[in-house]
Parts: structure tokens; C-alpha cells; sequence
């Protein structure tokens, strides 16, 4: 055993979700920003549009319960009891886009009572895994929707605030995981 060398850990994912993968995403899963979404498909496309918004798990996201949000102060409440929001132990309350309000009233329109999405976390990953092929994408995880989502907001708040609204108690895994910004995409801000 003395000559067992670990493995090395993997790179960390540097691929960022693209306009045109996110309008694929849409059409493929038959989601209509004025329609209810009736179909678990288009309620999964509302996930991941959500995700795009918020920087929440897939897990916390189909735990999210109707009470657990609140239109009027724009905040979601993840609990960290619920099965799918308990990977970091820890509740904490999202800050909500004006978009992700909008999902939220679209979805809680057909859902009713219980949880927001009405999805189960399984159900979620193999109708985003029939999405994604339809779609015709491919190395696309739902899981990059919360890198995606860190990224946007990095623009707009600091790294304090992103790791209030992630739950990274480390800062350097929100930097070298999460951020996946381009020095390219802010070297327009060295210019004044």
C-alpha cells in the first residue's frame, strides 16, 4: 500500500451556461414565459432559469416550499432541513431577481399547495438530462447554473455579499469554483 498514490482531484469546471444554451434549453423543454408551466419539463426549464437567478442547488430549489418565499421582500428561504437543501447544514435566505419573482408566480400558479416546483430532485436531473439532449447540448450539467448565476452577480455585488447568498464559508472555493468570470469581460473597467 505504501506505493497506492491518491488520485488526483479533478480540474474545476470553468464552463459558463451561454445565451444561446439557455434558449435552447427553453425551446427544447416547450417553456413559455406567458404560459403556466403545466409540464414537469417546462417547470424543470423554470428551475433552471431560476438557478440562473438565485445561485441555489437543484436540491434547494425542489425543496422550496410555497411559505418559503416571499414575494413582497423578494427572499427565499432555503431550509436546511428539508431532504435536498441539507448540503451544507445551514438555512440561509436568497436574495430574489425581479426575474426570479416572475418564475416564482408562474410556477406557484400551477403547483398549489406544498412545494414551489412541485419536483422532486430525481425527477428534476433525468427530465434536465432528456432536456439537455433534445436541446442538443452537450458537457452542460444543471449544477453550472449556480456558477453561471455567482458569475452574473459578481457584476452587481461583492465577494462577502455572494457568499451570504451561496452559504460558501470559504471564500476561496467561491473563487476558484464558483467565479468563472473571464478577465477579458472586465477589462473594460480599467478604463476610466
Amino acid at each position: 500500500m505504501s506505493q497506492v498514490k491518491r488520485p488526483q482531484a479533478p480540474e474545476a469546471r470553468t464552463r459558463r451556461v451561454t445565451d444561446e444554451e439557455i434558449e435552447r434549453v427553453i425551446i427544447a423543454s416547450g417553456y413559455s414565459p406567458y404560459d403556466p408551466p403545466v409540464s414537469t419539463a417546462e417547470r424543470v426549464a423554470c428551475a433552471f432559469l431560476f438557478a440562473i437567478e438565485t445561485a441555489m442547488r437543484a436540491g434547494e430549489i425542489c425543496a422550496l416550499r410555497h411559505e418559503d418565499v416571499d414575494i413582497d421582500a423578494r427572499v427565499a428561504h432555503v431550509r436546511a432541513i428539508e431532504r435536498g437543501a441539507r448540503k451544507t447544514g445551514r438555512p440561509r435566505s436568497v436574495p430574489l431577481t425581479k426575474r426570479a419573482v416572475e418564475i416564482v408566480r408562474q410556477v406557484a400558479a400551477v403547483t398549489g399547495d406544498g412545494y414551489l416546483f412541485g419536483l422532486k430532485p430525481r425527477n428534476l436531473d433525468a427530465t434536465w438530462r432528456n432536456i439537455r439532449g433534445r436541446a442538443g447540448i452537450d458537457g452542460l450539467h444543471f449544477h453550472d447554473t449556480r456558477a453561471e448565476a455567482l458569475t452574473r452577480l459578481s457584476r452587481k455585488l461583492d465577494v462577502m455579499q455572494l457568499a451570504k447568498i451561496s452559504g460558501h464559508r470559504d471564500l476561496r472555493q467561491l473563487l476558484n469554483t464558483y467565479y468563472r468570470e473571464d478577465p477579458a469581460d472586465f477589462v473594460s473597467l480599467l478604463d476610466d
